[in-house]
């Protein structure tokens, strides 16, 4: 079993009804499910599969959702972070989750920039919102690995699918 499961069902049901409303714009659970399905496609190629660890530093937007569905869709764990992080809560989270990819925003690759040397599992870095020389573009991967299909992965049922840090409050 696999909670992507609802996404396909959604999709098939109801292909044009809206999935997510976001700052005046809807994506409809047809475009949704193909952006996850590229966007998994995607880690896949960067060598996310079952039981890995894929970081999410990103405020709210349609490219958490994704990257995140997209993750668990692969058999992999979405591990997100808060926006707030300093530069010692973002290491601790990078080094302890140790995902080996990690999709954050142009706001945050200061903070990232500094902390990568110390994070020794962290081999990828995409960038949701912006197309920066050097570093991988979401818009870019998804568009590269659009009309591509990734199968849902069959997970146990004690699989982990999101591993949350939270201040313990």
């Amino acid at each position: 079993m696999n909670i992507c499961e609802w996404l396909d069902r959604n999709a098939a049901d109801n292909p044009s009804g809206a999935a997510i409303h976001f700052e005046g714009a809807s994506i409809t659970h047809a475009q949704l499910l193909a952006r996850i399905e590229a966007f998994g496609c995607a880690l896949a190629s960067l060598g996310v599969g079952p039981g890995d660890r894929v970081g999410l530093f990103l405020a709210n937007s349609p490219e958490f959702l994704i990257a995140r569905w997209a993750a668990i869709r692969l058999g992999a764990t979405a591990a997100p972070m808060n926006v707030m992080f300093q530069a010692r809560e973002a290491q601790y989270v990078l080094n302890n989750a140790a995902p080996h990819v990690l999709v954050t925003e142009s706001a945050l690759l200061p903070l990232v920039e500094q902390v990568w040397p110390d994070c020794p599992h962290l081999e990828h870095l995409i960038v949701a919102d912006a197309d920066i020389h050097g570093v991988r573009s979401f818009a870019q991967l998804e568009q590269r690995h659009a009309g591509q299909h990734v199968p849902v992965h069959d997970c146990e049922p004690d699989a982990v699918c999101d591993l949350y840090y939270t201040s313990g409050t």
